[in-house]
């Protein structure tokens, strides 16, 4: 998503109500007035909306079937509207600070998520505080448990290095299992050393 040019956020902006219709108009209306924190979280969720318009442009021609943000501070924000925009279902994490120092649209991201993972029992009742349904919660502590998933195919390592505050640094992609006939993967990506 980022660096993008101021230029293509408003060509991005410009071009969405034609690609998007009614979907771009009602998460306009929704970004312009709908609960939020304080101003200044509303002025970072257009900011937020105009990416969402920029990279769901980009997302039309991939087959996106739900869109997972694994933070629910900005990376939520453009993914709830990324997933607007394009039609698709939208869930997410929350962890800690996103929900409670840097939170932005909580109530607005748990009414419009499909599903919420929750990382504990805390995360649970703090969601159904903030007005989620039992239906959308599920608990998926944090970690793999290896004795129950393993990957279908070898692990392929890309690098490694040694940094100082660093103890290593690698990007590793790995098919954890098969949902509804779906392979999920997870991707561990870290800057290059």
């Amino acid at each position: 998503l980022y660096p993008v040019s101021q230029f293509q956020l408003c060509l991005s902006l410009l071009i969405a109500p034609f690609l998007f219709g009614r979907r771009f108009f009602d998460a306009l209306v929704n970004a312009l007035f709908s609960e939020r924190e304080s101003v200044s979280i509303r002025i970072k969720c257009l900011g937020h909306f105009l990416v969402a318009c920029h990279w769901a442009r980009d997302l039309r021609f991939q087959d996106v079937d739900l869109i997972h943000a694994q933070w629910i501070h900005s990376s939520g924000t453009i993914g709830m509207y990324g997933a607007w925009l394009l039609g698709v279902p939208f869930g997410f994490t929350g962890h800690a600070a996103d929900l409670f120092r840097d939170r932005s649209a909580l109530r607005d991201k748990i009414k419009r998520a499909s599903y919420i993972i929750c990382i504990s029992y805390f995360h649970r009742d703090f969601f159904l505080i903030y007005g989620a349904s039992p239906s959308q919660l599920v608990i998926s502590y944090c970690g793999i448990d290896v004795t129950q998933f393993a990957p279908r195919e070898p692990l392929r390592e890309h690098r490694y290095c040694k940094r100082k505050y660093l103890n290593s640094c690698t990007q590793v992609t790995v098919t954890v299992c098969h949902v509804s006939g779906h392979p999920i993967t997870m991707w561990t990506v870290c800057r290059k050393c």
